[in-house]
């Protein structure tokens, strides 16, 4: 994927957040070529400040990109006790 190619889908987003009449602002997160989040400005429709395309955005990354493994199990092997 091309930095136009990201341009054109965060402009996507962008007139997303215009047809819902917010701030037509659009961004997405770009990781290994490929697109992990996508995000339009709408604090407007959700009652949420934050709800900013790039806050909206890394929120979508990170969801996509959660994993179940929890830090806390390794810290608890039996070696690792008193």
């Amino acid at each position: 994927m091309t930095h136009e190619d990201a341009m054109r889908l965060a402009l996507a987003e962008a007139g997303r957040a215009r047809d819902q009449d917010e701030v037509p602002v659009g961004a997405v997160v770009v990781f290994d070529g490929r697109v992990i989040g996508a995000g339009f400005n709408q604090p407007i429709a959700t009652m949420d400040p934050t709800a900013h395309a790039e806050v909206v955005a890394v929120r979508a990354a990170a969801a996509r990109s959660a994993t179940t493994a929890s830090p806390v199990q390794s810290c608890m092997s039996p070696s690792s006790r008193a």
